[in-house]
C-alpha cells in the first residue's frame, strides 16, 4: 500500500561555500544555521496570506530571492528571504540547534535560543538587529533540551544531570536566569520529550526511562508492562555498525503533537511507546530495518523517519508503511505544522514537502482494492483484503483529527448545525466510514455479528441501511410500502446475493422438510451420493449453507433492531426535543433516519413501525415462538396489515403453528387496542365453510370471541354488544351458559360494565328476560360490586318485577314463585309502592306476596289483616306478631299487633272462642293480662280462659321470688366487702429492732427494703420472691443493688423497673413530697414516685392483695453503718447504694402511725411545708393548662409557665448560692460520688454520704455482681433547691460522648427527661441536655433561667488552646470541640410532669403519668469553654477526679479477678489423695 501523504513541492538552495548545520521552523519564519556561524532567516508565507504586490530587495547580500512552492492539488506557501545574521557564533564554530520560544506577548520581538559548538545562548530579534540577552556557559555542552513556555522553564539534559533554568524579568526589557535545580542522574542522559503531560516530561536515559516532574524535580520510574519493552532497555545497537558516527545519540524521542499524552522511543532500529496518562510502557507495531536518522510527527497520525537514501511515512498505529520516498541523502530536516510542510536538508539544499489535504487522503484509502498476500494468504481473512485495511486507515485518520480541524468546517459547510459543532460532525464522518465497513463485512465475508452487532449497534447506523442487506419478506419497510424483491444495489460475493435473493416460499419449504427427500432417495449405502448432495440444492428449499447463513444473519438482526428499540425510546421520551447522548455528542433522530421532511414526532411513529414490523418478520420466519412476548409489548408498534397478512397466510395448512399464530395474533390486536378488527377477523373465521381440521372447527365456535370479549371494558362496551349479539343469537340452546361467560365472568373488566345498559341489552336486543334476571341475581348476590342504595334499590325492583312477569307464563311459574317469594323474605331493598302495583289481589298466592311488602312499609296491621281476614291463616298470622315481637326486639309493637288479632278474633267471639283460646294459651304472657280482660265480652266463657289464668299467674310468683333472692345476694356481697376491708386494715407487721434476722440469709434486717414472703415470714425483699435455694443468684436483682419494693395503684408490685423494664428512679425530695395530704392526721403522705407506684405501711390504702409481698419499714434509728432510716432519709433525701443505672433510687417516708419517726432539726416547720404544698398543688395544673406548643419548621418546642416555680423559689429560698464543683464522669458510683467538693453541704449530710459510700463498699464485696452507674448530681433534699453545681467537663468525656452520639452506637443512651423551658430532671445526663438545648449546633440558649445570657459574649471558645494537640486541631474543622466545658447548674423544684420533645438532633423523654419524679428538677444557667485539662488547675477537684479514677480501675480489676477462672488446688489436691491409691 503507497499512498500519497506529502508531495514534494519545490527545493531551494541557499549559501555559497558553507553547509547548513541546523535548521527550524517557527512563528513564520524559516530559520537556517550554517556551519559557520551565520544564521538566515526566511519568511514563510501560506497561498492565503501572500501579498500581490512584488518585494523588492533590500539585503545586503544583494538581490532578494523569493520562491514559490505548489502545486495544482496543493496550496502553495511562499519562502521569503529576509536576513542574515554574520558569525552570531563569535568563533565561526557552527551552528548545532535553533529554537524559537516565547518570553512575552510583544509581537514585534522574537526570541530564539541557538546552540553552537561550545556556546548556548538567548537572543532576541527586533527587526533588522539580533541581541544577545542571556549565555549559558554551564551547558554549553548539551545533549538535549526543551523550554517551556508558559512556566519559561529551560531544562537541560547533561552527561549526567538535569539542570532546571527559570527565565524571569529583572525589568520590563531586562530578562535573567535562575538556577532552580540539578538533579544528578545514575545513567547517561540520552533525550527529553518537547511535550509534557500535567507537570511531568519524559527521560530517555541510555538504560531506562524516566518521568520528570518540572515543579518538584522528582524522577519517577517508569511503569515497565512488558518484558518486550524491557529487553530495548538492556540492548542497543551500535550506530557504528550502520556507518553513522557513534556522537548521534542512540535514543530518539518524538512526542505525537501537542494535546497528545503518548511518546514514541527510537532506541536504535527499535522501536516503544509510552501512554503518560495511562503509564504503559510497551513495544510499538513499528519495525525499522535500519537505524534511522531523524523522526518527527506528522498531523494527524503518522511519522515521517528519515534513512540514508530514503524517507518513510509510517502509520505509527498499525506500524505499516503508508508512503516511501527516494533520496539522495538527508542531513537535517523541520516539520511546520502550522502549514503542514516538511523542510528537508541535504548539504545547501533545502526540499519543501507539503501534505496532502485530509479528503484526499482518505479517498486514496477508499479506493484502493485487491489482496495484501504479505499479511495472510486466505482469501477468506479480511485483513487480507486491501478494502478493510484501507477503511481502516481512513478510520484511523479521521479519529486521530482533532475536532478544531477545518476538515470538519469544509465538509460539512451545508449542514449549519453539524458546522457548529465539529465534534459531532467528527463522529458522524467516523459513522458513515464505520457503516461502509460493516457492508463489506457483511457482503463479501459473513461477518454478520461484527458488522450488524459491533459497528451498528455502536455507530448507529440506520436501518434503512441494514434492511436493505435482506430480503423484503424481512424487511418491514419494504413490507409496509408493499415493494416486491428488489435486486441487490452493491456488487458483493456471495454472502450479500444470496441472502437477498431468499424468497419466503424457499425458506418455509426448507424448514419444513428440511432436504428430507433428497435425501431419502438416495439408497442407504450409497455415501458418496450423499457427501456430494449436502451442498446441493433441494427440490424443497434452499440448501443448508444459504440456510444457516441466512439464520445467522437474522440473529444478529434481531439483536440490532432491539438496540433500535431501545434508541427509539430515548428519544421518545422527550417528544418536544427528542435527543439522547452519543459519544459526547447530542444525537437528535434526523442525525439517524432519513430525513423525509416529517416532523420529528411522526418520523419517530414511522420508524418505530418500522422496526417493530421487521422485528415481527424475523421472529415469523425464524422464531415463532417467541412472537408473543413481542406482540404483548406495550409500546409495540408492528404494522397492523403486515401482521395479520403473515399471521393468517398459512390459516389451512397443517404444520401445528396455526393455533399458535391466531392466539399471538390476537394478543397484538389487544395490545394495539384494535378491538374491532380482531373481532371482525373472529367473526370471518368463525363463519368460514372451508373446514379441514378439528383447529379450524374449534375457530367456527364461539369460544375465541368470548375469550376475547372478557378482556374488554366498558369503553368498549358496544363493541361488545355487537359481537356478543350473533353469539347470543346463533346458539339459543346455550344462551345463559354464553351470557354469563360474557357479561358474568368475575372479572374486573365484567364488574366495570354500565348495568343499565346491560339489562336494557338482555330485554331489548336479544330479548331474553331469563338472561336479564340471571345477570341482576349474579348482580345482586353474586358479584363483589359495590351498589350506591339507589342503584341497588332499582335493581332490586327490578329483578322483583322480573319474577312476577314469569310467575304466569310456562311451566316455571312455581320456580319463579319461589324466587320470588324468597326474594321478598330475605331482602327490602326494593320500592315497595312498584312491587304493589304489579301485584295482583285475585290470587291468593300472590296476596301473600304482599305481607312482605306492608312489612316493609311497617304496615304490619294490613299484614295481620291480609293473613287472617283474607287467606284465613291464623297461624301465619301469630307467627307474625311472634316475629315482630321476638326478632325485631319490639315487644311494644308485638303486644299491640297481638292485641289487634285479638280484637279481630273478637268480632265474632262465639264463632272464634276456640282461636281466641288457643291465641291466649299460645302468646298470653305477652300480652297485657288487664287488656285482655278488658278486651273480653262479658258472656265469653271463663272455663277458655283457665289455662291462660293459671300460666299467668305462675309466671309471676317466680319473677317475685327471682327478684327476693337478687336483693339478698347483694346484700350479703356487701357486708363480705365490709369484713374485707377492716381485716385488710388491721393488718400489719412490726419488728422489735433492726437486729432481727432474716429467716433465710440469717443476717440481720437493717433498715433495708424487706417484704413478707409466702410463708408470712419478714425477710429481706430480694428474698421474697426466690424460689430456689439461698445460694442461687436471685433471678429478680441485678447488679448489687436491692431494689425497692415498687407497688402500684393496683396493689401489684415491680422490681424497680418500669413496664419495659428500664430501670427507675426512688424517691426523692422536691415538690412532689407535698402534693398528697392525710385528711384525717394533717400529716404529708409522699406522693407517688416516677414509675414506681407509692411505697406504704398500710396495704388498705392501696389494696394489696395476700399474695403480694409487703413492705415493712424500719421503726427505730440505730448508730451503725446501715442506710438511714426513713425519717432521716426524708430530711436529706438518699438511701443506701439502691441505685439504679441513671436514676436515683430512693424509698420514700412512711405515711402514718410511725410514732418512732425522728424529726430532722433541718426539716421545715408544718405550717411552711402546708404553704410549700399549697403551690406545689398549683404546679399540677400546669399540666393541663399551662404547656403551650410552639411549632415550627423542625420540631415543637414545650414551655411551661415558670411563675409558680419562681414564686416557689422566691418565698421559700429567695437565697441563691453555689454549694462547690464536680468532675463530670460518666462511671460515677455510689463509691465515687463526689460529695467531699460540696462544700456546700451541711455536715450531717457529708457524713451521711460517707455512711452510704462505707456500706456500698462492703456490699460490693460480698456480693461480687456487677457495678452500675448513678448520676454525677448527688441526690439532694429540697433544702438545697435555688443552689447552683460547677460541673467541670472534661475534653475526653465530651469527646466520646459526641462520637457515640453521631455513629447512633449501642452505648449511647437517652437519659434524658424534660426539656420545657429549659428544665430537666435532675437524674438527667449533662451532656444529653446540652445537645438538646443546642450545644453542637451553635444554638444554644440559656435566658430561660438566664436574663442575662448572650451567646456571643458568654459562650465563647478559650484563647489559649493548646496549638500542638493533632485532636484539637481537628475537633476545631469537624467536631466543634473547643477544650473541657465548665457549666453551671441550677436546682429547682419538682415538677408533677416533664415532657419530652426533640431538639438538635436528639429527643427528650417524657415523664408524665400518675408516677411523678422523685427528685428534683436542674436547668443549666451558665456555660462557657475553657483550656484543656483547666480542671486540673484545681488541686481538690484534680485529687477527687484521680481518686475516682483510680476507683473505677480498682472495680475492674476485682471484677475480673472475680469472674476470671481460678486453679482450686485444694480441692485438686482432695481428689487426687482420694483416688490417687486406687490407680
Amino acid at each position: 500500500m503507497n499512498i500519497d501523504i506529502v508531495e514534494k513541492t519545490g527545493h531551494i538552495r541557499v549559501g555559497s561555500t558553507n553547509k547548513i548545520s541546523a535548521i527550524k521552523y517557527g512563528e513564520g519564519n524559516l530559520y537556517i544555521g550554517f556551519n559557520n556561524g551565520d544564521l538566515s532567516i526566511y519568511n514563510v508565507t501560506s497561498a492565503k496570506g501572500k501579498e500581490a504586490s512584488s518585494v523588492q530587495p533590500t539585503s545586503k547580500l544583494g538581490r532578494r530571492r523569493s520562491i514559490s512552492i505548489g502545486s495544482e492539488s496543493i496550496d502553495e506557501d511562499t519562502l521569503t528571504f529576509d536576513i542574515t545574521f554574520k558569525n552570531i557564533s563569535k568563533e565561526g564554530t557552527p551552528i548545532t540547534r535553533i529554537d524559537s520560544i516565547e518570553l512575552t506577548n510583544d509581537t514585534s520581538k522574537s526570541y530564539l535560543i541557538i546552540a553552537c559548538v561550545g556556546a548556548f545562548r538567548v537572543y532576541e530579534r527586533i527587526g533588522g538587529h539580533l541581541n544577545l540577552i542571556l549565555e549559558l556557559d554551564e551547558v554549553r555542552n548539551y545533549v538535549d533540551y526543551v523550554f517551556i513556555s508558559t512556566e519559561r522553564l529551560l531544562i537541560v539534559g547533561l552527561k549526567a544531570k538535569i539542570v532546571v533554568y527559570k527565565i524571569v524579568n529583572k525589568t520590563r526589557n531586562i530578562f535573567q536566569i535562575l538556577k532552580q535545580g540539578e538533579i544528578v542522574l545514575k545513567d547517561r542522559f540520552q533525550a527529553i520529550s518537547s511535550v509534557r503531560f500535567g507537570s511531568k516530561l519524559f527521560i530517555g536515559l541510555l538504560n531506562d526511562f524516566l518521568l520528570f516532574d518540572i515543579f518538584t524535580h522528582e524522577l519517577i520510574p517508569v511503569v515497565q508492562s512488558e518484558e518486550k519493552a524491557l529487553s530495548l532497555l538492556a540492548h542497543s545497537t551500535s550506530f557504528n555498525y550502520f556507518g553513522i558516527s557513534s556522537s548521534t545519540p542512540s535514543t530518539k524521542i518524538v512526542s505525537l503533537g501537542k494535546d497528545s499524552t503518548q511518546v514514541l522511543i527510537l532506541k536504535d532500529s527499535r522501536c516503544i511507546s509510552y501512554d503518560m496518562k495511562s503509564q504503559v510502557l510497551e513495544v510499538s507495531p513499528i519495525r525499522f530495518t535500519q537505524v534511522p536518522l531523524y523522526a518527527c510527527y506528522i498531523y494527524p497520525s503518522y511519522l515521517l523517519v528519515v534513512f540514508q537514501k530514503k524517507i518513510e511515512i509510517i502509520d505509527y498505529t498499525s506500524g505499516s508503511p503508508v508512503q516511501r520516498l527516494e533520496t539522495t541523502g538527508t542531513n537535517l530536516i523541520t516539520e511546520n505544522q502550522e502549514h503542514r510542510c516538511i523542510y528537508r536538508v541535504h548539504g545547501n539544499d533545502v526540499y519543501l514537502y507539503k501534505q496532502h489535504p485530509i479528503q484526499r487522503q482518505i479517498d486514496q484509502y477508499l479506493s484502493i482494492s485487491g489482496r495484501d498476500t504479505t499479511r495472510t494468504k486466505n482469501i477468506k481473512d479480511p485483513m487480507s483484503d486491501l478494502r478493510v485495511l484501507g477503511l481502516e486507515r481512513a478510520i484511523t485518520l479521521v479519529s486521530k483529527l482533532s475536532e478544531d480541524d477545518h476538515y470538519f468546517d469544509s465538509n460539512n459547510q451545508q449542514e449549519e448545525e453539524i458546522e457548529k459543532n465539529p465534534k459531532k460532525a467528527k463522529q458522524l464522518i467516523l459513522r458513515d466510514l464505520y457503516k461502509a465497513k460493516a457492508m463489506l463485512l457483511f457482503g463479501s465475508y459473513g461477518k454478520f455479528h461484527e458488522s450488524l452487532v459491533s459497528i451498528s449497534i455502536e455507530w448507529l447506523i440506520s436501518y434503512h441501511d441494514i434492511l436493505c442487506l435482506f430480503p423484503n419478506f424481512i424487511n418491514g419497510e419494504a413490507q409496509i410500502k408493499g415493494e416486491k424483491q428488489s435486486a441487490p444495489p452493491m456488487n458483493h460475493v456471495s454472502s450479500y446475493s444470496s441472502i437477498k435473493k431468499l424468497k419466503a416460499e424457499d425458506l418455509k419449504a426448507g424448514r419444513n422438510n428440511n432436504n428430507k427427500m433428497v435425501i431419502e432417495t438416495i439408497p442407504e449405502n450409497d455415501t458418496q451420493t450423499i457427501r456430494s448432495s449436502r451442498s446441493v440444492k433441494s427440490n424443497f428449499g434452499i440448501d443448508s449453507t444459504s440456510m444457516t447463513k441466512f439464520t445467522k444473519a437474522v440473529n444478529n438482526l434481531i439483536v440490532y433492531l432491539t438496540e433500535q428499540r431501545r434508541v427509539l425510546t430515548n428519544f421518545l421520551n422527550d417528544k418536544e426535543n427528542p435527543h439522547f447522548p452519543w459519544k459526547g455528542v447530542e444525537i437528535t433522530p434526523k442525525d439517524i433516519y432519513p430525513d423525509e421532511g416529517q416532523k420529528n414526532e411522526d418520523m419517530l411513529d414511522n420508524v418505530s413501525q418500522i422496526i417493530d414490523t421487521s422485528l415481527f418478520l424475523c421472529y415469523f420466519h425464524t422464531r415463532p415462538m417467541l412472537l408473543g412476548p413481542l406482540l404483548r409489548l406495550p409500546n409495540n408498534k408492528c404494522n397492523a396489515k403486515v401482521v395479520n397478512q403473515n399471521l393468517l397466510s398459512n390459516l389451512h395448512d397443517h404444520d401445528g403453528t396455526v393455533s399458535i399464530f391466531i392466539k399471538e395474533l390476537l394478543d397484538f390486536y389487544y395490545g394495539r387496542g384494535l378491538h374491532k378488527d380482531a373481532l371482525e377477523m373472529l367473526f370471518k373465521l368463525s363463519h368460514d365453510e372451508d373446514i379441514h381440521n378439528d383447529f379450524e372447527e374449534y375457530l367456527q365456535g364461539p369460544d375465541l370471541t368470548i375469550q376475547y370479549l372478557q378482556k374488554l371494558s366498558n369503553d368498549d362496551l358496544e363493541l361488545i354488544f355487537q359481537f356478543s349479539f350473533w353469539i347470543l343469537t346463533e346458539f339459543k340452546d346455550d344462551q345463559l351458559k354464553y351470557g354469563q361467560f360474557i357479561y358474568m365472568n368475575d372479572s374486573f373488566e365484567c364488574e366495570g360494565y354500565d348495568q343499565y345498559r346491560v339489562v336494557d341489552f338482555f330485554v331489548e336486543v336479544i330479548k331474553s328476560e331469563p338472561l336479564a334476571i340471571r345477570y341482576l341475581e349474579w348482580l345482586l348476590f353474586e358479584s363483589d360490586i359495590t351498589l350506591d342504595r339507589k342503584d341497588s334499590t332499582k335493581f332490586h325492583t327490578k329483578l322483583c318485577l322480573f319474577y312476577l312477569k314469569q310467575i304466569g307464563n310456562g311451566p316455571d311459574s312455581d320456580y319463579y314463585y319461589d324466587k320470588v317469594y324468597r326474594f321478598l323474605e330475605t331482602t327490602d331493598s326494593y320500592e315497595p309502592w312498584t312491587i304493589l302495583r304489579h301485584i295482583s289481589s285475585d290470587d291468593d298466592r300472590l296476596l301473600r306476596l304482599t305481607v312482605f311488602v306492608h312489612k316493609k312499609l311497617g304496615e304490619h296491621e294490613k299484614s295481620i289483616d291480609v293473613l287472617y281476614n283474607q287467606l284465613d291463616d291464623l297461624d301465619a298470622a301469630i307467627d307474625y306478631c311472634v316475629e315482630m315481637y321476638i326478632n325485631h326486639h319490639n315487644e311494644d309493637l308485638g303486644r299491640s299487633l297481638l292485641h289487634k288479632l285479638l280484637e279481630d278474633l273478637l268480632e265474632q267471639p262465639f264463632q272464634n272462642a276456640h282461636h281466641v283460646q288457643k291465641l291466649l294459651e299460645s302468646q298470653g304472657p305477652k300480652m297485657s293480662l288487664t287488656k285482655v280482660l278488658a278486651s273480653l265480652p262479658e258472656a265469653f266463657p271463663m272455663k277458655r280462659l283457665s289455662a291462660y289464668l293459671s300460666q299467668g299467674l305462675r309466671e309471676n310468683f317466680s319473677k317475685l321470688q327471682d327478684s327476693r333472692m337478687e336483693c339478698q345476694l347483694y346484700k350479703v356481697g356487701v357486708v363480705k366487702l365490709q369484713d374485707e376491708l377492716l381485716s385488710a386494715r388491721d393488718q400489719g407487721y412490726y419488728l422489735e429492732s433492726s437486729m432481727q434476722l432474716c429467716p433465710i440469709c440469717h443476717k440481720r434486717l437493717g433498715y433495708s427494703v424487706f417484704a413478707i414472703d409466702k410463708n408470712n415470714n419478714v425477710v429481706h425483699y430480694s428474698y421474697s420472691t426466690m424460689t430456689g435455694p439461698i445460694n442461687e443468684p436471685n433471678p429478680v436483682v441485678e447488679g448489687v443493688r436491692l431494689p425497692t419494693l415498687v407497688q402500684s395503684s393496683d396493689g401489684t408490685s415491680t422490681n424497680g423497673t418500669d413496664s419495659s423494664g428500664a430501670p427507675t428512679r426512688g424517691i426523692g425530695f422536691g415538690i412532689s413530697h407535698f402534693l398528697n395530704e392525710d385528711r384525717n392526721k394533717g400529716d404529708l403522705q409522699m406522693e407517688n414516685p416516677k414509675l414506681d407506684g407509692e411505697i406504704t405501711k398500710d396495704p388498705t390504702l392501696l389494696g394489696q392483695s395476700q399474695s403480694s409481698p409487703q413492705l415493712i419499714l424500719p421503726t427505730q434509728h440505730l448508730n451503725e453503718h446501715q442506710p438511714l432510716p426513713i425519717s432521716e432519709q426524708k430530711s436529706i433525701g438518699v438511701v443506701s447504694p439502691t441505685h439504679q443505672v441513671a436514676s436515683h433510687h430512693v424509698p420514700s417516708p412512711t405515711t402514718q402511725g410511725n410514732s418512732n419517726m425522728l424529726s430532722h432539726q433541718n426539716q421545715f416547720p408544718q405550717h411552711q411545708l402546708a404553704q410549700m404544698a399549697e403551690h406545689a398543688k398549683e404546679l399540677v395544673e400546669i399540666e393541663n393548662n399551662s404547656i403551650t406548643h410552639k411549632h415550627n419548621d423542625l420540631n415543637d418546642n414545650i414551655n411551661i409557665d415558670k411563675k409558680e416555680i419562681i414564686n416557689v423559689i422566691e418565698e421559700f429560698f429567695p437565697h441563691r448560692r453555689n454549694i462547690g464543683s464536680v468532675v463530670y464522669n460518666p462511671t460515677t458510683t455510689w463509691l465515687t460520688l463526689q460529695t467531699e467538693a460540696l462544700v456546700g453541704l451541711k455536715p450531717e449530710h457529708q457524713e451521711r454520704f460517707l455512711d452510704i459510700k462505707i456500706n456500698f463498699s462492703d456490699q460490693v464485696r460480698h456480693d461480687k455482681r456487677p457495678i452500675k452507674y448513678i448520676p454525677v448530681i448527688p441526690p439532694l433534699p429540697f433544702e438545697y433547691i435555688n443552689t447552683t453545681i460547677e460541673m467541670k467537663i472534661p475534653y475526653r468525656y465530651i469527646k466520646i460522648f459526641k462520637e457515640l452520639m453521631d455513629h447512633n452506637h449501642d452505648d449511647f443512651k437517652r437519659e434524658l427527661w424534660g426539656g420545657a423551658s429549659g428544665v430537666y430532671t435532675d437524674d438527667s445526663d449533662i451532656l444529653s441536655i446540652l445537645v438538646h438545648k443546642g450545644l453542637f449546633t451553635n444554638s444554644i440558649d440559656l435566658s430561660d433561667w438566664n436574663s442575662n445570657w448572650n451567646v456571643h459574649t458568654d459562650f465563647v471558645r478559650p484563647q489559649l488552646i493548646n496549638p500542638s494537640s493533632k485532636d484539637n486541631d481537628e475537633n476545631d474543622e469537624n467536631d466543634g470541640i473547643y477544650g473541657d466545658l465548665s457549666v453551671e447548674v441550677l436546682l429547682l423544684p419538682t415538677l408533677p410532669q416533664y415532657h419530652g420533645f426533640f431538639a438538635n438532633g436528639i429527643n427528650s423523654r417524657s415523664w408524665v403519668g400518675h408516677s411523678r419524679h422523685d427528685g428534683l428538677s436542674i436547668a443549666i444557667c451558665n456555660i462557657k469553654w475553657e483550656s484543656f485539662g483547666s480542671y486540673m488547675r484545681d488541686k481538690s477537684l484534680f485529687k477527687i477526679s484521680e481518686l475516682e479514677l483510680h476507683n473505677d480501675l480498682e472495680i475492674l480489676r476485682e471484677q475480673y479477678q472475680h469472674n476470671s477462672w481460678k486453679f482450686d488446688t485444694q480441692r485438686f489436691s482432695e481428689i487426687k489423695k482420694k483416688y490417687g491409691s486406687t490407680s
